[in-house]
């Protein structure tokens, strides 16, 4: 049984039986299962791989809350009110992006005050800009690395 099987399985009787309502992944799950006479072991195995599919199968549609749909029976304006819902997709007003720029402001000022303050030391030599680890002392780069 491929994978393939499986996602034409479900529309068939999404098609058949279901038509313009809706259906969990429990329901589809249960005809697929049933239909291709799933072992249990091979239930544990497929069942992921089934949820991706019918993900990214276009003729099904997630609706929100565990419902699906088919799309043979949405028009083109349901589809995007559907995605709307789903995705929060709001108008922004003016208002909402000043708000928005004056927080990105704050968070730009804020990250310059962090690097601020783990800078230590003297900022013209960057020698002197670290502090060496706890436990371990300064060591020259010229005692390490020979020329």
């Amino acid at each position: 049984m491929t994978k393939r099987n499986l996602i034409e399985i479900a529309y068939t009787y999404a098609k058949a039986n279901v038509g313009k309502g809706e259906f969990s992944f429990k329901d589809a799950w249960g005809w697929v299962s049933k239909e291709a006479d799933l072992s249990i072991d091979l239930k544990k195995e497929l069942i992921s791989q089934f949820y991706t599919d019918l993900l990214q199968d276009p003729r099904f549609v997630y609706a929100g809350q565990n419902k699906w749909l088919l799309r043979d029976y949405l028009t083109r304006k349901e589809q995007a009110d559907l995605s709307n819902k789903l995705y929060d997709f709001e108008e922004i007003t003016e208002d909402e992006k000043e708000s928005k720029n004056a927080v990105q402001s704050i968070d730009s000022i804020t990250e310059v005050e962090a690097e601020d303050d783990f800078s230590n030391g003297d900022e013209e030599n960057p020698k002197h800009n670290k502090k060496p680890l706890e436990g371990f002392e300064e060591v020259d780069d010229e005692e390490i690395i020979p020329e």
